[in-house]
């Protein structure tokens, strides 16, 4: 007995027909499968590896795309990154001698244990080199805080104190190179008045550079000098401003040696001081501030005044407005 179904026989036009359906199809597929990969990757997520830059007063930035997004994945690539594990990388966050050595991640709270010799790094490139490595792994999915040791024991700062977990707001700001808008912002600034005794505070508006922390334009601003009248300078006009750094609510600023020369008659010996200190809390929102000269705490300011401390908010030597 036959079937009672049709046989089909193709002939060879519509074999070939038949085969680029199917190979096309396979494509389509292909194509399909790595396009939801690549979606899967968030094409528009930017990720970025920061160093420092070569004076050593900022941070610069470059794109990567990870190997894998995942945690583990990012960490591995981000540790050999810093580690420049393959010898390939010009830009350096950390110097040749220091290395990351292990890391813990548990609870969002990832710990990075960095050999001895991150102790030799200088305060500025340690602050930098902190800010750099903190943003790099905070953009780890899992990843909420990240605390440092040096060989197992706790990363202290300048005073000695325990520097604990970093956030994203450990770090106010810091420049850093490629970002060229412009802002305009108002900054408070503290000049002292004609008895040399008392602040008295100027607002000023400024059109800056975005990528310049609010820090260092403020105190440029306060270098420059007032604009009002009754108003007298704090600062020598020639002062130059070594660096400002924000790490852990604490400003860091260091002057050249011409800070400490000025000389007003009957000038308070504390009011330039407070005039730096409260021009930079009332603009970063930092809660100290130390100041050195040269990069030397171990100094006094004036005959009395020992640098070797950190600086508050003083509402005393600020005189009231008129009114209040």
């Amino acid at each position: 007995m036959f079937s009672n179904k049709k046989r089909i026989i193709l002939k060879a036009p519509a074999k070939t027909a038949v085969l680029l359906f199917l190979s096309l199809s396979f494509l389509v597929l292909i194509y399909g499968m790595e396009a939801y990969a690549q979606q899967s990757m968030d094409p528009e997520k930017r990720y970025y590896f920061y160093y420092v830059d070569p004076t050593e007063t900022l941070l610069e930035r470059e794109t990567f795309r990870p190997l894998d997004e995942s945690t583990e994945g990012m960490l591995s690539e981000i540790t050999a990154h810093i580690n420049n594990e393959e010898g390939t990388s010009t830009h350096l966050i950390l110097p040749d001698d220091v290395a990351v050595l292990r890391y813990v991640l548990q609870d969002g709270s990832l710990q990075l244990d960095f050999s001895g010799t991150y102790r030799n790094m200088s305060r500025t490139r340690e602050i930098l080199v902190r800010d750099g490595i903190v943003k790099m792994f905070l953009q780890i999915p899992g990843v909420s805080q990240v605390s440092f040791t040096i060989e197992g024991e706790a990363l202290t700062d300048a005073k000695g104190s325990i520097v604990g977990p970093m956030h994203q707001e450990s770090f106010v700001e810091h420049a850093i190179k490629g970002i060229d808008d412009f802002r305009y912002e108002t900054f408070t600034l503290y000049f002292v008045d004609k008895d040399g005794k008392k602040l008295v505070p100027e607002r000023r508006r400024v059109y800056y550079k975005s990528s310049i922390p609010k820090a260092r334009v403020a105190l440029e601003q306060l270098v420059n000098g007032p604009l009002e009248i009754g108003s007298y300078p704090t600062v020598p006009g020639n002062t130059t401003l070594n660096s400002v750094l924000v790490s852990d609510k604490v400003c860091y600023v260091d002057f050249n040696s011409v800070f400490s020369e000025y000389a007003m008659e009957n000038l308070k010996e504390t009011i330039p001081i407070y005039s730096v200190v409260n021009t930079v809390i009332d603009a970063t929102g930092a809660e100290k501030v130390e100041i050195s000269i040269d990069g030397r705490t171990d100094l006094n300011f004036g005959e009395h005044t020992a640098l070797y401390q950190f600086f508050h908010w003083n509402q005393e030597v600020i005189r009231e407005e008129e009114g209040m």
